[in-house]
Order: structure tokens, then sequence, then C-alpha cells
């Protein structure tokens, strides 16, 4: 098992400027908190998500499982977060609107705190935002191993208070996180801060396509995640796809 030492050494770029380790592991947490260290394994936590439906593979009359979205998200203990998603071609792709985002399970204050990207994106577009949270800097031993809640939405209208809602927050609920849109950089996760682990694919968010078959997955490096299945469809009216990917406790490396 790795010590606490090589795993701040690997979150370096996430730690306070000012901090050294004469300065203890408790200077990391929010002033006031009481608790064990134990969530310093969270301190950065990382979740990539591969979103696949039934659709026609390119040359074949059959339905099959196919990839056609990408998600990416990381956070950290200083109240930083990226949040980067791709949506590529499907039957689909020109019928409706496509919006993604995610919201925090835990709240300290009976509000659920996450970000929607409604820019709607082209297909093959990446499509990336960042933000601070003073809220998140605050309360990140809870926040961060209690895990989010990401959501996808296809439909003519998709609703982003949908990502509170299946989050279990009410329309009273919602505190949205403040964002920029950003230029993809710092290598293939698009961020020089949250770059993807090993166990990552390099090309993690290049466009998908309807004939990529693929496996769904989610939190990946380390921690448990609910696993989502994105093969239902909502019969309702115009609103033929609100895919659910939870992630819970979602990648922090390695464990302290």
């Amino acid at each position: 098992m790795l010590s606490i030492k090589s795993v701040l050494t690997a979150y370096r770029s996430h730690l306070p400027a000012t901090w050294t380790y004469d300065k203890g592991l408790r200077t990391l947490f929010p002033p006031g908190y009481t608790g064990s260290i134990s969530p310093l394994r969270n301190y950065v936590i990382f979740v990539y998500c591969q979103l696949a439906t039934q659709g026609y593979n390119l040359g074949q009359s059959s339905l099959t499982e196919s990839c056609i979205g990408h998600f990416w998200l990381g956070v950290d203990g200083q109240g930083n977060w990226y949040f980067a998603w791709i949506y590529g071609e499907s039957y689909l792709a020109s019928t409706y609107a496509r919006q993604a985002g995610f919201v925090f399970k835990y709240s300290f204050d009976s509000n659920g705190r996450g970000f929607v990207d409604t820019s709607r994106p082209a297909v093959d577009t990446l499509s990336c935002h960042a933000g601070n949270s003073v809220d998140i800097k605050n309360h990140w031993p809870e926040m961060l191993p209690a895990g989010v809640r990401i959501l996808f939405q296809l439909a003519s209208a998709p609703d982003p208070n949908a990502v509170w809602a299946l989050a279990g927050f009410g329309a009273n609920q919602i505190v949205r996180l403040d964002s920029t849109q950003v230029t993809p950089s710092g290598g293939p996760s698009g961020s020089s801060l949250f770059p993807f682990p090993a166990n990552v694919p390099a090309n993690a968010l290049e466009p998908p396509n309807v004939s990529t078959a693929v496996q769904s997955t989610d939190g990946v490096d380390g921690g448990g995640t609910d696993s989502f299945s994105t093969n239902s469809q909502d019969d309702a009216g115009d609103n033929p796809w609100y895919a659910s990917i939870g992630a819970q406790g979602s990648g922090s490396g390695p464990n302290p």
C-alpha cells in the first residue's frame, strides 16, 4: 500500500501552494473538521464514463450496443472542478438537443450543487467547462467521497433541472456552480490540472461513433461506483432518453 506521502506527492498540483508536510495533514482539511484523515484518499476524484445505447451499426441491419458519448469529471479539495464531454454520431444525433451535467450527492444544507452544460455543442465536438467552488473547498471531506450523479439528456427541450431531480433534490434545492467554458488543453483529457490517470485510454474523449461497440464504465482509478445502464429509453413524449450515470466515491487514486 502506498504511503500518504506518495499519494500526496501524486496530488501535489491540487494541494495549496504554501502547504508543506511540516504543517501537518490536518491543515489540508477545512477549518473545524474533526473527522479522520481517511477522506484524503478522495482529495482528488476522477470519473470517466462511456455512454452506450442501442443503434444501427454501420453496414448492418440489426441493433447493436454502441458508444455515442464520453464524459470526464475531475474535482479536488481546493474546490476546482473540470467537466468535459463529447457526443458522437447516432441515429438520433440531428433530431434532438443534447446536454450533460453533474450534481454532488452529498449536501450540507439540503441544496444540491452541480452544473449543467446547456451550450448543446455540435456532434463530435468536445465541450469543456471548469470552475472553483468555495462550498466544495469547505466541505470536500463529505462531498467528494459521497460521489456525484452525471446526467446526459437527449430531447427536443431537455430540462437541466432533471440533473438535480434524479439526484433527489427538488426544484427549490438547486445551487448552480459558477463555471467557465474553456478551450481543451493540456493533453488528451483537455485539462492540465485533471489529466487522465494511467488506466484511462488516451483516446477516451475522441469522437465516438455508432459503429464502435463498448462496455459502459465509470469511476475509474479506484473507488466504488454505481454502474449504469443506458439501454432503456423513455417512451414519454419527446423525451427519448435521459441517461443517468451514477458515480459514487468515484476514482480517488491510490488509497493512503
